[in-house]
């Protein structure tokens, strides 16, 4: 059942069940928050903004309030990140209206006394904000502290830095050209400067309107994938008629390109654990019209067949870290509850690597860059005997360990790790 609550009380709900660990799904909330779809629309962005800019919204009111941000009940914090962030990023409305919505929002989930409150914080954090500076690298690039500090042990404070400036930068659309049907060439001569080639097939996409609308889409001339999963694809270097496995494969982007590197010609198993998921790339691959797909479902951990690959993609489950700039609501993850997913990604690789070919190359990955999901994963597989981590060429805007590749976020490519492994036959 749909809200009737205007999209900023909608949006300080949402946003004080999530600061408070309750749920993550922010995009279903936002679905429930109104049937006007611009209410929706400012519900979401006022959301996906305050998780954004969490701690820099937190750092901007502890400076201007007695009461820090820790000490409020989470609905009132809610409230006065989602203000301030309207204040600061969000144009539509003027600021003394968007004061006096918060104002009202607080007497009516807090109490009337608290108003007076509310209207000096967000004026005075206004009134500073040209001069402000942040207290703590974790105000200035708005990530947590841990998650920071975790960035320096992996790889030393000055690629840390490096990765925190790549999630400062804006995201971009990036499209895949599906090389069965047409050319990257041929799709930006006939539309133009909304595509913007990158390599000879893969370009950022300036995208208006709905997608599943657009004929370009339709007849299947393009998917959408990020520039740091199709270099994962390409490192494996699928051949035609060769026979290959992706192991955690919805919602299929991995596939398709490597379907198109093999000219649709060949085999490839896609496995993920519901119907759900497989339908996805079901539908996917019948829209590319990819026929060398099958999909199937089952549990990458147990997963077993007669027959043995020549190459297998390994994107396993995990954090998620990479992908700070499109779903922001990530870095809101408890450390602690992310100690169980290397044992669980150790799991799926080495049953890959069972089903493997002698001689045959399996690129494990993962859209994080915490060690633990990453470096340590693969190395725990080469102290089996059974593999090998050999160079991918990728060199560009990386950290190289060992052949072990993390991608450093930055316009185009998100935060991402793979490492080439070929199995020894040991």
């Amino acid at each position: 059942m749909k809200s009737n609550a205007s999209p900023r009380l909608a949006a300080v709900r949402i946003l004080s069940s999530v600061f408070k660990g309750e749920f993550y799904d922010v995009e279903d909330a936002v679905s429930m928050s109104s049937d006007d779809k611009r209410d929706r629309d400012l519900c979401r962005r006022l959301v996906l903004g305050a998780v954004e800019k969490n701690e820099e919204l937190t750092d901007r009111l502890n400076l201007v309030s007695k009461t820090p941000v820790s000490k409020m009940r989470p609905i009132l914090a809610a409230n006065l990140k989602a203000a301030l962030y309207q204040l600061l990023y969000l144009d539509a409305v003027p600021d003394f209206a968007a004061v006096n919505e918060a104002v009202a929002i607080t007497k009516k989930t807090v109490s009337p006394s608290l108003a007076g409150f509310t209207n000096a914080v967000l004026r005075a954090a206004l009134n500073s904000a040209a001069d402000y500076k942040p207290s703590s690298l974790s105000a200035k690039y708005s990530l947590p502290e841990w998650f920071i500090n975790s960035l320096a042990a992996d790889y030393g404070k000055e690629n840390a830095l490096k990765i925190c400036e790549g999630f400062s930068r804006k995201t971009a659309d990036i499209i895949r050209v599906n090389t069965l049907k047409t050319d990257l060439s041929s799709l930006s001569s006939v539309y133009g400067s909304r595509i913007s080639p990158l390599t000879d097939t893969a370009a950022v996409f300036t995208f208006d309107g709905s997608v599943s609308e657009d004929e370009r889409f339709k007849n299947g001339l393009f998917h959408f994938q990020n520039l740091s999963s199709q270099m994962c694809v390409e490192t494996l270097s699928p051949k035609a008629g060769e026979t290959i496995l992706d192991c955690c494969a919805s919602p299929g982007g991995k596939s398709f390109t490597a379907a198109e590197i093999m000219n649709n010609v060949g085999h490839i198993d896609c496995l993920d654990v519901s119907e759900e998921k497989v339908a996805k790339i079901r539908d996917g691959a019948g829209r590319l019209g990819i026929d060398i797909i099958e999909t199937r479902v089952g549990d990458a951990k147990t997963y077993d067949c007669e027959k043995r690959y020549d190459r297998i993609i390994c994107d396993v489950p995990c954090s998620g870290f990479g992908l700070l700039r499109k779903r922001p609501y990530i870095k809101l993850k408890n450390e602690a509850s992310l100690s169980e997913l290397p044992d669980l990604q150790f799991a799926i690789a080495k049953n890959c690597l069972r089903l493997l070919k002698t001689g045959g190359t399996l690129v494990y990955s993962t859209c994080t860059l915490r060690e633990a999901e990453n470096g340590a994963v693969v190395k725990k597989l080469i102290e089996t005997g059974e593999a090998e981590c050999v160079s991918s060429g990728v060199t560009a805007g990386v950290i190289d360990k060992e052949n072990m590749i993390t991608v450093i976020p930055d316009g185009i490519r998100e935060g991402f790790f793979f490492a080439k492994l070929i199995k020894t036959g040991k």
